[in-house]
């Protein structure tokens, strides 16, 4: 599993299922980033001796395969069972039924598949998809303090997937020092993007 982990780190996935485009990270003022959801308020704080890092990229499916029924089972408890009844889906202006989704290719995206990696090899979940984000599907349901949980996406061959994520990161790690992960896919490195206001 070593190996397997410093291979992906180092920019060579088994599998490539995703090309990552260029990552931007921009560190949020203020402790706690929260929005108005479908399902009430939700927010994610910081803990003591870190902050929030705002991350902005595009995914794109380069698979032409199909995941399994039961690959809904990686997700946890809501995001598993919101799966299997999800919405018709829309991907750069175009509209695709929800049965027609589920009977071609398609691969799963979810921000649980996405991280962080340390320059120790240390992986950072996604704490949170914010609005405009691909991956906040709808039903979506809002836990204060936990974040908003949706279905995972059902990404088509050449799809892209416009990402942006909330991540809680150590104040002693440079932001250039950290770069993206999505599972099925190399590492890409973070470049800075200008500072925002707590919203």
């Amino acid at each position: 599993m070593k190996e397997v982990k410093n291979k992906v780190f180092a920019g060579a996935p088994g599998r490539v299922y995703w090309k990552v485009g260029t990552a931007t990270a921009t560190k949020l003022e203020g402790e706690v980033y929260s929005e108005q959801t479908s399902g009430g308020m939700a927010s994610i704080a910081a803990k003591p001796g870190s902050h929030l890092l705002r991350v902005n990229s595009v995914i794109q499916s380069v698979s032409t395969g199909k995941d399994a029924p039961f690959t809904k089972g990686v997700f946890d408890g809501v995001k598993g069972l919101l799966a299997g009844f999800g919405p018709d889906v829309t991907v750069n202006g175009v509209t695709t039924k929800w049965a027609d989704v589920m009977a071609g290719p398609y691969r799963w995206i979810d921000d649980s598949l996405i991280f962080l990696v340390t320059p120790s090899g240390d992986l950072i979940q996604c704490g949170f998809s914010v609005q405009g984000s691909d991956l906040r599907g709808m039903p979506e349901i809002g836990i204060p303090g936990k974040g908003v949980f949706g279905p995972p996406h059902a990404a088509k061959p050449s799809d892209e997937v416009r990402f942006t994520g909330i991540f809680p990161v150590p104040n002693e790690l440079d932001n250039k020092a950290l770069k993206l992960l999505v599972l099925g896919a190399g590492p890409v490195s973070l470049s800075d993007a200008p500072p925002v206001k707590k919203q």
